[in-house]
């Protein structure tokens, strides 16, 4: 039988002290590990959970105008846009046309769907704001708006164009009517392609021409408007007769072409110049002159206007003209001659019915009657 404890019957050997002890100097001697880079935590830092907080709309103030996208819309209360601020602003349908604002019967009938659609890009501006709850109201009605009852002819307004035809272009000019702008209003040059000068979006400055009221049952209102400014005139807006001032530009064989200020050069022929015979231009006149005008002849289709300065001038004197028919220097008529004319003046003024006899015509009898018994009283 063995005397030696066996390894499961719990006693401590020298061995195991010896094996223990050995484990324990190989532990204390072991360096420590390598404390982690801290450059490493700093490039790595963990994520710090902050409670959300609403963003603020400070920079935004009434009356700001932005471009917006529509993201819903219904009939009843209006439409929601994303103005790009991270709070949506609500447009009312009371704030889509002027004249909603105040009857109530067109806004309870009035449907915003008609007129806007999920994903449309429109301009807006700040009707309302809430810096508390973060609540933006927007409108359609631009802050300079203008009733047509109180705009005025030759007034200023800005433009933006909402749609191109052949012809014109529609612009918003802040009333209750878009501005019709026809293509001669948009230049002085004659515009070949309007789609080349003027697109949807576009903003300009334009001025009132004309505003035409309803005159029929039925009839609407019109706002005529002009993107060049009252001062500028066209070669529409001249007449045959006017009097005008311009600025001789040069010459040529045939006369003087002058700057009228009408966005085409007119022509004045070398015997409109004066009076008498010019052969050469430029002894009368000289490049940069100004000098008045009379307008003979003007084609706005063919961009042609002719002018003359002698028509202007004063004409010399008879004397200095002479009479070619010798009028002047007749003899008087003697009482023969009187009576006969007298005659053929009242032959001269007879009229009537080819072939009817009017009481008061002369014979060629009683004609001479008269004629001798004027030469008798003569006598």
């Amino acid at each position: 039988m063995d005397n030696n404890p066996s390894p499961s019957s719990g006693q401590v050997t020298a061995t195991d002290g010896i094996q223990g002890a050995q484990d324990l100097a190989a532990a204390v001697s072991r360096p420590p590990p390598p404390a982690a880079d801290s450059t490493e935590q700093q490039a790595n830092p963990e994520p710090v959970k902050r409670p959300k907080q609403k963003k603020k709309i400070v920079t935004l103030a009434v009356g700001d105008r932005r471009d917006g996208t529509v993201t819903r819309v219904t009939d009843r209360q209006g439409a929601w846009v994303n103005i790009g601020t991270g709070k949506e602003g609500f447009l009312h349908k009371s704030q889509f046309l002027p004249y909603l604002r105040y009857n109530k019967e067109k806004l309870e009938a009035f449907q915003p769907s008609r007129h806007l659609r999920r994903g449309d890009r429109i301009h807006v501006w700040i009707h309302k704001l809430n810096r508390e709850t973060n609540k933006i109201d927007l409108t359609l009605i631009r802050p300079d708006y203008k009733s047509i009852k109180n705009l005025k002819v030759g007034e200023q307004r800005h433009a933006v164009v909402k749609a191109v035809i052949e012809v014109a272009a529609f612009c918003d000019i802040g009333s209750d009517k878009d501005g019709f702008l026809p293509v001669s209003r948009l230049s002085q040059e004659r515009v070949q392609d309007i789609h080349a000068v003027v697109k949807v979006g576009d903003e300009f400055d334009v001025w009132v021409t004309e505003i035409s009221m309803p005159k029929e049952k039925g009839s609407k209102w019109q706002i005529a408007v002009s993107k060049l400014s009252p001062d500028i005139k066209l070669i529409s807006d001249l007449r045959r007769g006017a009097r005008i001032n311009g600025t001789v530009k040069g010459f040529n064989d045939r006369g003087v072409l002058l700057d009228v200020g009408v966005g085409v050069d007119a022509f004045m022929p070398l015997d409109e110049i004066d009076h008498h015979h010019v052969a050469d231009p430029a002894d009368e006149l000289e490049v940069g002159q100004e000098i008045e005008v009379m307008t003979l002849m003007v084609s706005s289709r063919r961009r042609r206007l002719d002018v003359s300065r002698r028509r202007l001038l004063d004409a010399p004197d008879d004397e200095e003209i002479g009479d070619p028919f010798g009028t002047n220097d007749a003899p008087p008529m003697n009482a023969m001659e009187l009576a006969f004319m007298k005659a053929q003046q009242g032959q001269g003024s007879r009229k009537g019915r080819k072939g009817r006899k009017r009481k008061d015509q002369v014979s060629d009898s009683e004609q001479l009657d008269i004629i001798t018994r004027t030469l008798q009283s003569g006598d």
